[in-house]
Formats: structure tokens, sequence, C-alpha cells
């Protein structure tokens, strides 16, 4: 709680507040990032409130606007960086132009990845928008006319909802479930939310019965590539594959599985599991990391990838 009352403390020093997210955002990332800026805009009017990183956030703009801002916007400001494990996912590496740099994740940090000057870090927590969610609920404490409003709870649930899968995975907890019920409470529109979040273009779903057809499976390990050639056959992004990787969770002789998608420069696999399988070990060996159950890793030559496969299968 300490760490919280720092950060309660900087936000009263500083009159600018940027707030950056990382690269690649999805729903957790987005909801934090906007759920932080509407609530800070709602509770202290007086300050200047920005948030930052253009890029991929065409899908989520109904969650809130980013800003444009100018390095010289960066002089004496606080930069909150949330839902960014490293240096090198942050979206904007302006952020280091703050004089005061906090960071607010969930993700498991090694100590060469606390870049912020105050660091909270909960990795036992489902989301960042769950560790947001606690944070706001000491700044009651500490001050009575802080307010957490419906559109700020609805935000927040989009966020712990998508990183739970739905609360289907592991990370979800009685805390979690709690924190679900008091946001549900602000009655924000439930229908409205559960629709964007649990309904998918055609074009998805027929990606995914492609997926279904063509995985490989061995060894309780499943995965497929789609290399430019494929998406090119099947027109489709490298965008629309990044959507589909926990469909494949619903296979129920899987222990762990892999979607592998070419971008022009990389390859990056999107790696899943079931509770007892720790694929973030594996994904720290091939330029990635992030949680147990669920990591991201970043490769530049598909020759790669059957030793990735291998000690998937390995480790199950």
């Amino acid at each position: 709680m300490e760490l919280y009352k720092q950060l309660y403390d900087l936000i009263e020093q500083h009159n600018k507040i940027i707030i950056h997210r990382h690269k690649k955002p999805d729903f957790d990332c987005i909801g934090a990032q906007m759920a932080l800026k509407s609530f800070l805009q709602l509770n202290f009017p007086t300050k200047e409130i920005y948030a930052v990183g253009k890029e991929d956030f065409e899908e989520f703009n109904f969650l809130g606007e980013v800003d444009n801002i100018i390095d010289e916007d960066y002089q004496n400001a606080l930069v909150i960086v949330v839902d960014t494990a490293n240096r090198e996912r942050i979206e904007d590496n302006r952020y280091h132009l703050g004089v005061n740099i906090v960071k607010i994740d969930h993700h498991i940090s090694y100590e060469d990845e606390l870049y912020g000057t105050l660091n909270i870090i909960n990795d036992k927590i489902s989301s960042s928008c769950e560790l947001l969610f606690n944070i706001f609920g000491y700044f009651q404490k500490l001050n009575s006319q802080i307010m957490i409003d419906k559109n700020i709870c609805e935000k927040l649930f989009y966020g712990i909802y998508s990183d739970t899968g739905g609360f289907k995975f592991p990370n979800t907890t009685s805390d979690t479930f709690l924190v679900v019920s008091k946001l549900r409470a602000s009655n924000f529109d439930y229908e409205k939310v559960m629709l964007r979040l649990t309904t998918y273009p055609y074009d998805i779903m027929k990606l995914v019965g492609y997926i279904y057809n063509n995985l490989n499976i061995n060894n309780q390990v499943g995965y497929i590539y789609f290399d430019s050639e494929l998406q090119k056959q099947l027109n489709i992004t490298p965008q629309m594959v990044s959507k589909v990787v926990n469909f494949i969770g619903l296979i129920s002789e899987l222990k762990i599985w892999v979607v592998f998608n070419q971008y022009p420069t990389f390859i990056r696999g999107n790696i899943r599991s079931r509770e007892e399988y720790n694929v973030e070990v594996i994904a720290k060996r091939h330029n990635g990391g992030g949680h147990k159950n669920a990591s991201g890793i970043k490769i530049f030559d598909n020759k790669e990838i059957p030793t990735i496969i291998k000690e998937l299968e390995e480790l199950v």
C-alpha cells in the first residue's frame, strides 16, 4: 500500500500526467490506459491528462481518445506506463522525457525491467485493470472525494474479462470476482459490453474454422503457422490472425498451443497453456515473455519454429 501512497503523492505533485501503454495493444492495455485517463480527469480536473499511442488503436477507439502531444509537453510531466513489462514494448519512446516515470503492471518483471522511478507490479493479479481498481479504491480511502463512475468501471471490466479469457484462465481468483461484482454494480451497459467481447466478424470465424481443420497436434501441443503466402491465399492480415489464439484452447486434448504469425519483418508467436505448464520460461528464450499461461515471442527466422515446438513438447 505504501507504493499506492507514493503514486497518489506523485499525482498530487504534478500538473501534467501522460499515460503510455504497450505496442500491439489488447483490451487490458487500452482499458487500463483509458480508465486511468478518465479517472484522473474526473478526480483531478485542474490537471492536464494525456494518453498517447496511436498505433493499432483504431479497433479500441470506442474506449476513449489518444492525444497528439509534442516533446515539450513532457517537461515536468509525470509519465505513467500501464501493462507494459519492459522498455522495448512501450509504445512511443518519448516516455523517458518525463521527470518521473511510474510503471503499473501485472506481468512478471525482472530487475532490469524496472524502468520506473516508481514500480507498482503484481504478477499474481489477473490484469492491469484489476490492479488499477485496487489502486483507485486505496485512493478513495485517502480522499473521500475520489469517485469511480460507471464509465471507468466499464473500461476496467473490458480489461479484466479479456485478460482472464472470460474468467476461464487460472489467473481468475476470488478477488477477481469481487472486483467484477463491484464494477457490475455501477450499472454500465452490460449487454453492449458483452456483445463487443463475445461476438466476432464472419471473416474471423471463417479463420477459426480453417485453424480447426489445419492445426498440427503432437504430444498435446498444437500449433499453426500463418506465413505471408498463406495469409495472401486466405485474404487475411496479421492483425486478424492475432485475434484467434484463444479459440484453440477450446480443444480439450491440448495442453499448450501456439499461433505463429508472420509480419513484414518478423514472426510473432502467441503461446497459451493449461495451468500447470509455465510457457513464460520458454518465451524468454526466444525474445519474448509474458505470463505463466500466456506469453508471446518474436523471432526472425521460421527455422526456429521446430525448436520452439520441441521445447514445448518437452515441457508437457
